[in-house]
């Protein structure tokens, strides 16, 4: 079998092999002139490499500057990312500088943008990227220049890790101008949300990390939205009520937005909990004791999740609510 014809399973393999992530000018041309060779050997190799062509870019801080400097000398490009992933360097408290994330400025049609260690970051220049359906931040402080910022139209995953909100960059969120929101991740330092103001789009609510490593630095939490749990996840009521019908729990500081669960009518629609084993054994019994509240008074779901996305054995609640995913 010749090269141009081998399966498109083994073709994958080859590009990721092949095809480091992009860190300056030099490599991010090579990688264009790469994938776009393999374009032209057969159909097979450009269905196969042409939804690679630098859709996405992951670098490091040091790493910005030649990017920008691509993004202008070669507009190809820009046009062509869709991710867009910036990781922190060295020690967790050494922050990304913000005279650098301009250079998102010219990255107009990307629809993830991931920061982890992202310093100051004005909520103004994530406003200019229409197509953005997907923000996530680890330790990075968010703030608004303006109250003036055209809607987040597209935006339906946002996930705030340990990062720091002024009162503006609050004000913005929880004002209706994420008119799309479907999924919410926050912890840490994050600033308690009231979801009474949240768009009736929004059905996920999560404590935890939706995915908290990557392969391309396993040593850096990056809270990524590509849900795995998605297939679990209920879509939108269809008459448009408000309707979160869907909760993860983690393992610590969970206590607030499970009261929440119970007392804000933005819950009303609630179908299922999703619940860290740990979170079970720590409390004393008191959440064992209002997740069996809700599950017999409201007819809740909770479902028990494993450390490898497993579900759990030896749940906490009667075995009518546990259900597995099909």
């Amino acid at each position: 079998m010749g090269l141009p014809y081998l399966p498109a399973e083994i073709l994958r393999l080859i590009l990721d092999c092949a095809l480091v992530p992009t860190t300056d000018r030099n490599a991010i041309s090579h990688r264009y002139t790469l994938l776009l060779s393999f374009c032209h050997l057969s159909r097979q190799w450009r269905r196969v490499a042409q939804p690679l062509l630098f859709r996405e870019m992951c670098m490091r801080e040091a790493d910005l500057e030649a990017a920008g400097r691509a993004c202008r000398d070669l507009p190809r490009l820009a046009k062509r990312v869709r991710a867009f992933k910036v990781y922190g360097v060295g020690s967790p408290y050494r922050e990304m500088s913000a005279t650098r994330v301009p250079v998102l400025s010219g990255l107009r049609k990307i629809e993830e943008l991931h920061l982890s260690f992202g310093g100051t970051v004005d909520l103004a220049l994530l406003a200019n990227l229409p197509r953005l359906r997907s923000f996530s931040a680890f330790r990075t402080t968010l703030t608004a220049s303006t109250d003036y910022l055209r809607p987040f139209r597209k935006l339906a995953h946002l996930s705030l890790r340990q990062c720091t909100l002024d009162e503006a960059a609050i004000s913005l969120i929880i004002t209706r101008r994420m008119p799309s929101l479907v999924t919410l991740a926050y912890n840490g330092s994050t600033p308690a949300l009231n979801f009474q103001n949240f768009p009736p789009t929004l059905h996920l609510v999560s404590t935890i990390d939706f995915r908290p490593l990557v392969e391309y630095a396993r040593w850096v939490p990056l809270c990524e939205n590509s849900l795995e749990i998605s297939q679990a996840v209920s879509h939108a009521d269809e008459n448009g009520k408000r309707c979160i019908q869907d909760v993860l729990l983690p393992y610590g500081g969970a206590a607030l937005l499970l009261e929440q669960t119970a007392t804000s009518e933005a819950f009303a629609h609630l179908k299922t909990i999703y619940v860290a084993p740990p979170l079970s054994r720590s409390t004393n019994g008191r959440v064992e004791r209002e997740l069996a509240k809700q599950a017999e008074e409201r007819g809740v779901r909770i479902v028990e999740l494993g450390w490898l996305r497993e579900w759990s054995k030896d749940a906490v609640v009667p075995a009518c609510f546990l259900q597995e995913l099909e």
